[in-house]
């Protein structure tokens, strides 16, 4: 198979990841709204009466943080290195980094929702979701990325 050929076929699958993995974060949100907007009669949490010097809120943002500044590092790590090999090589290894970079990236999504479900405020889980997707919009994929990838890999 030619390696251009190679190419269009991880795009395509990347693609099809990318969409599914960034979906979820729209179906978190849904599940969110489905939650704080229920008839049933709920106690006021905890969280919810200073959710943002609540510890638990401090500590899942610290951890959004964490997952903003590591994500670049590993990839950057997992992406194939100059003269590494062949087109099969690199984008087998671009896709590992591409799928890892967007689960840290969704991580942050599921941090909103933890914080709102044990508050009952909607704001968390539109808030995270929405760095959530900034993120992953950052490292979607791309042909021209893709190839220089392939291309740098080649040496």
């Amino acid at each position: 198979m030619k390696d251009e050929q190679r190419i269009e076929r991880s795009l395509k699958l990347s693609r099809i990841v990318f969409a599914a993995m960034l979906a979820t974060i729209v179906v978190y949100v849904v599940i969110a709204f489905a939650i704080v907007h229920t008839d049933a009669m709920v106690p006021q949490p905890a969280l919810a009466s200073a959710p943002l010097s609540h510890p638990l809120f401090l500590a899942l943002a610290g951890m959004a943080v964490v997952m903003l500044v590591i994500t670049p590092i590993l990839r950057a790590r997992m992406l194939p290195a100059r003269g590494s090999g062949d087109a099969k090589q690199a984008l087998a290894r671009i896709r590992a980094a591409d799928i890892l970079s967007w689960a840290l990236c969704e991580a942050i999504a599921i941090f909103g929702l933890m914080l709102t479900f044990l508050s009952y405020e909607i704001v968390f889980v539109l808030g995270f979701s929405g760095v959530s997707a900034a993120a992953m919009l950052a490292y979607a994929p791309s042909r021209a990325r893709l190839e220089e990838l392939v291309h740098r890999a080649r040496g």
